[in-house]
């Protein structure tokens, strides 16, 4: 990364401002202050929030008309050219017209939720007062007298109090255990702070009912308002006829609102990007360091992307410019303020996920994309082990990579599954599994079988090999992989410190472990696995190498140096969970297996119940075994290989500009003021 500091003259910095948006080549520096209360961005964004506003309403209402995979997968989208013709009066003018047409329908659908609400709650209360012999439309119609429904927990009490004031009350059983009445009470309006005093003492609950808005809603939908005066039995009837009609409504309008959104949710989603790129730019331009006659752009900028730099500032202002360049300060690295660019080759991009996902190298670190991504595909694929799953997510993947041409990252994810899947179908092959022993077992009825061969082949042995019954040689690939990529991360930790100017640091910390398993394959190989009679010499040698990385890492880890030896003979044994992995897939296929062949040999009509369920049974499995193989492949990955080397924690460079998906940029920039 390097800090570059340009000095331009007013007049050009919209110019550059737009070409530095578009090339996406400088992440602007704490230099840049946003100046608040420009009219032209106030302008800008109040019409960017009216058009996130038509989008949010039109994309609510999308309508996918493509069936099958294509559904889930996102369409290239048409591209509107901006510049000619494409100008800020024109995108108001456009939100104007679509507002006209839509705001009607929010209105409409904001009613129609409203009354469906009113309606839900309002048949909730009406039906627990169905056994009271009432009329809403005749409730609170007497001059004299009042009316008033509700709850009741203490019947008995309240119906002497208002009979002994003269009233009545009628009442229905709702709940005998809780002793739970709806009551309708009516007594004179001249007892009414009388009766309201005594009553609160009663757990009396009154209901309200808001009789205009119903009535109101019932002529609305075209009903009379007499259907008022019906019982509380018929008018639980006429409100369900009503809730229908309501929702009926509404379908109609969002049928209407579907069919403006197929034919304006494009545009929508094309002015959208379009004014938000104009408020980006508006507000970096208007919020540079000036003086009365010059502004200044500051930033960071890619090392090998600086001549690219120079050559957009030539061909946009000419010599008109200055531009100060130096490298990131010690502080600045220190304090974690250097942006990190991850510039991995095409192969190299399919991994950078995984490296996101546990965290970002930090600026001058290692980037371990690459040297995850062979290691995390041969892992995966020892771990599931079995050529037809490897067949399936290979298959699944390739669709997914075809079908994903306008998202690259969902063509990264098919990528990535396509290399797992031939890893598996490879591994597979080579173990003899495909879904499990299915061929041999279930096909051929030879439980004892193959799937080919068996044949001797150089290097490998007899293939194919059986993990079950000779499980040892999967056991020690796993710890011979395991010690060659923990090595692998010690070198790196030793790059990384040579390269930052500290060679003690790498003989501390790779030095003193090469020597330290120096040591320990000496004497081990000599005691404990007899490769060779134990001389004093050797054993001399060995004791030497030992004790000398030992003494090394006392200055990289202190007097507790003996953990960190233990610690990486964990980290080693760790990696014995790929001949785990590989032995519960081909084991779990092989149980399903033998279920199916115990149906068939019940009787052949159940033959069909056994390929259903061996169909599901092996799904299961793939699925159950490809989440723990990709699981158990990343954490040795996180865990035992970066343990080694790595520490993360950086922050990714982010370049001043939005890649366009919407809109492609025609002769002249998006500009105010008509065309």
């Amino acid at each position: 990364m390097k800090w570059v500091e340009v000095f331009l003259m007013k007049g050009n910095i919209d110019m550059v401002v737009t070409r530095l948006h578009e090339e996406r080549i400088l992440e602007v520096g704490t230099s840049e202050r946003f100046l608040s209360g420009s009219k032209r961005i106030d302008e800008l964004v109040g019409i960017e929030g009216r058009i996130v506003r038509v989008l949010e309403f039109l994309g609510s209402h999308e309508v996918n008309d493509v069936r099958g995979l294509r559904a889930i997968i996102p369409r290239i989208p048409d591209r509107m050219e901006i510049g000619n013709g494409g100008d800020i009066k024109e995108a108001e003018s456009w939100v104007k017209g679509v507002e006209r047409e839509i705001n009607p329908m929010i209105r409409s659908l904001r009613s129609i939720e409203e009354e469906v609400t009113f309606i839900t709650e309002l048949r909730e209360r009406l039906l627990k007062l169905s056994g009271l012999k009432i009329s809403l439309g005749r409730i609170g119609s007497l001059e004299r007298t009042r009316v008033r429904i509700g709850l009741s927990r203490a019947y008995p009490e309240l119906k002497k109090v208002i009979e002994g004031e003269g009233g009545q009350v009628e009442s229905s059983l709702l709940n005998k255990r809780e002793g739970l009445h709806a009551v309708r009470l009516i007594y004179p309006k001249s007892l009414d702070s009388k009766v309201s005093s005594e009553l609160r003492g009663m757990m009396f609950s009154e209901m309200t009912i808001d009789v205009p808005r119903l009535r109101g809603i019932l002529v609305d939908n075209g009903y009379p308002p007499s259907g008022m005066d019906s019982s509380i039995v018929d008018l639980l009837g006429l409100i369900d006829e009503l809730e229908d009609r309501i929702r009926e409504r509404g379908g109609e309008v969002r049928e209407s609102a579907a069919a403006v959104s197929r034919r304006e949710l494009g545009p929508a989603r094309s002015w959208e990007e379009a004014i938000s790129i104009e408020v980006d730019k508006l507000k970096m331009s208007k919020g540079l360091y000036a003086t009365n006659y010059t502004n200044m752009i500051s930033g960071w900028v890619e090392k090998n992307r600086i001549s690219h730099l120079r050559t957009i500032l030539k061909s946009t202002v000419g010599p008109d410019h200055e531009m100060s360049i130096r490298d990131p300060t010690d502080e600045e690295i220190a304090g974690g303020n250097v942006p990190t660019s991850l510039n991995n080759s095409r192969f190299g991009r399919i991994f950078e996920p995984l490296t996101l996902t546990f965290s970002p190298p930090k600026y001058n670190e290692i980037d371990p994309t690459f040297w995850l991504s062979i290691p995390f595909i041969l892992f995966f694929g020892l771990m599931l082990g079995d050529a037809g799953y490897g067949l399936l997510i290979f298959a699944g993947s390739f669709v997914m990579y075809r079908l994903g041409r306008s998202d690259p990252s969902i063509r990264t994810i098919g990528l990535l599954g396509m290399m797992m899947g031939a890893a598996s179908l490879i591994a597979g092959v080579w173990m003899g599994s495909l879904f499990g022993d299915l061929v041999p077992r279930v096909l051929l009825g030879n439980e004892a079988g193959t799937l080919y061969g068996p044949y001797e082949v150089p290097l490998l042995g007899t293939v194919p090999y059986d993990t079950l019954r000779d499980p040892m040689r999967l056991f020690s690939i796993s710890l011979y992989l395991g010690l060659a990529q923990l090595n692998v991360g010690l070198i790196l930790l030793g790059i990384d410190r040579l390269k930052k100017g500290s060679p003690w640091g790498f003989i501390k910390g790779t030095v003193s472990w090469m020597l330290v398993q120096g040591g320990a394959i000496v004497l081990v190989g000599g005691f404990m696995l007899r490769w060779y009679e134990l001389t004093p010499t050797i054993t001399y040698i060995g004791l030497a190498l030992f004790l000398s990385g030992a003494g090394l890492l006392v200055f990289e880890v202190g007097a507790m140096f003996m953990f960190d030896i233990e610690g990486y003979l964990g980290d080693w044994i760790s990696y014995s969970r790929i001949l785990a992995l590989g032995l519960s897939t081909f084991g779990l296929a092989m149980a399903f297996n033998i279920v199916g062949v115990m149906l068939i040999d019940i009787t052949p009509f159940l033959i069909p119940v056994a390929l259903i369920l061996l169909i599901f049974l092996h799904i299961f499995n793939l699925l159950l075994q490809t989440l723990g193989s990709s699981v158990h492949a990343l954490r040795l990955q996180y865990v035992e290989f970066f343990g080694r080397f790595y520490e993360g924690g950086g922050i990714l460079f982010k370049p001043f500009g939005r890649e366009r998906t919407y809109t492609s940029v025609g002769e002249t920039p998006l500009e105010g003021g008509g065309r």
